[in-house]
């Protein structure tokens, strides 16, 4: 039976606020940073300017990295866009950008699920013979994410961040993190409203990728697939309709907020920092913001466990963020310079002491100083959750297959069908979509 990781009371008051976009107080609109030697055209240096996107980073993560890089590189300077946070309008502002033929940008951070569209429809540039010639070892990376950079057999991207579903409880009103959902279903009916908690469990309930991800978690546990082996779509199963019968019992089982079906995981992160709920499903960043968040009411109130199990065994979807660099871009010896920085060891290391996101680089969950920031790393439970992890699917058509999934499950959670009903229809949409 695997241990159960009893988090550490708190981090030191001096430890760097993280991840995931878990603060509730986002900024509204994103923003651009243009480095100080640009101000003055004057002052320019010879060096190659290129233009870096990703999504809104509530951390300083992103501006530190730029700027060590700009000071370091004799080469080339790095403008930063930032992109807006929600998941879907990110996708359809690149896409955009991409298919229009647009060479503003250089380098995208993308979802890795995005990786084989963009690569198919030939929106990204190969980076074989840049790792080829900078001898970048692959092997030093989370597999799962290097898989989702490849497609037709070439490399499309380099791995940055992981994530993954983790589950959080309040060790201060559970003892034993219940193993099976069934015994959580029980236990979060028990001890709802235990300790001035309002909810047993608080998740991404909105309808979005997070929801998709999490149903697959359910699916996967009872034994259902989406795509088979030979990459057929296998959505429409007994296991799969066990599994989201699973989800929609919790979804519906009275223990959750009424308006989980709003709730992000930014949402759900709050709610449990505020000290509302006894069980969370969330990524591993939340763990520091739960921790290092001044009104934080569960600082040494709460432990992580892996998801419960189905039938099947306990099943979370890894994902990841990526980079890759735009087919237009003018400069992409440049942008490759910055993109071996930031998937190289210290850009991984920065990233992850000052944000809490997990590297993609292996090597570098070990470091010391990164444990210090990040000690749930150093756990049996962290560790075994992200070699277990399936992988998310990876196809050109990942956008299509989990926006018909996402429309179903609404259909599905919100009892506007059963599981069979929406099982049924999500494979056949899918299929006819792809025929």
């Amino acid at each position: 039976m695997r241990k159960i990781l009893i988090i550490a009371a708190a981090l030191l008051c001096t430890s760097l606020i993280t991840g995931c976009a878990m603060l509730n107080n986002r900024r509204q609109e994103p923003a651009q940073y243009i480095p100080p030697a640009m101000a003055d055209e004057q002052n320019i240096p010879a060096k190659t300017v290129i233009t870096y996107a990703r999504g809104m980073d509530e951390t300083e993560a992103a501006l530190k990295i730029i700027e060590e890089f700009n000071r370091q590189s004799d080469s080339v300077t790095v403008k930063y866009q930032e992109l807006p946070y929600d998941e879907g309008e990110r996708y359809n502002q690149i896409k955009r950008w991409l298919s229009s033929g647009d060479s503003s940008i250089d380098i995208f951070d993308v979802n890795m699920t995005w990786c084989a569209e963009f690569a198919q429809n030939g929106y990204a540039r190969t980076l074989d013979s840049y790792a080829r010639e900078n001898n970048i070892n692959l092997e030093n990376y989370n597999h799962a994410v290097v898989n989702g950079c490849r497609y037709d057999g070439a490399l499309w991207a380099m791995p940055r961040i992981i994530y993954t579903g983790l589950f959080f409880y309040r060790r201060d009103i559970v003892d034993t993190p219940p193993a099976h959902w069934d015994d959580f279903i029980s236990s979060a009916k028990w001890y709802n409203g235990e300790n001035d908690t309002k909810y047993g469990y608080v998740f991404s309930g909105k309808v979005t990728q997070n929801l998709v991800n999490e149903a697959m978690e359910f699916i996967y546990s009872y034994g259902g697939k989406i795509i088979d082996d030979d990459g057929n779509i296998a959505v429409n199963s007994p296991e799969s309709i066990n599994g989201l019968n699973k989800f929609y019992e919790i979804y519906n089982g009275g223990f959750v907020p009424d308006t989980e079906y709003k709730m992000t995981e930014i949402d759900a992160c709050i709610s449990f920092l505020n000290g509302e709920s006894v069980y969370m499903r969330n990524v591993p960043s939340a763990w520091s913001v739960l921790n290092t968040r001044e009104d934080s009411k569960v600082v040494g109130k709460f432990a992580i466990a892996p998801l419960p199990a189905g039938s099947a065994g306990s099943f979370s979807v890894l994902s990841g963020y990526v980079s890759v660099i735009n087919a237009k871009s003018a400069n992409p010896d440049a942008a490759w310079e910055f993109i071996e920085y930031i998937s190289g060891y210290e850009g991984q290391k920065m990233l992850s002491v000052i944000s809490g996101r997990i590297p993609a680089m292996t090597a570098v969950l070990a470091d010391a100083e990164v444990i210090e920031a990040n000690p749930h790393f150093d756990s049996d439970i962290f560790r075994e959750t992200l070699d277990t992890a399936v992988p998310n699917i990876i196809t050109p058509h990942h956008k299509v297959i989990t926006g018909v999934m996402q429309d179903e499950l609404y259909l599905f959670l919100t009892g506007k069908k059963d599981a069979s009903a929406a099982l049924t229809s999500m494979e056949a949409k899918i299929r006819a979509l792809l025929a």
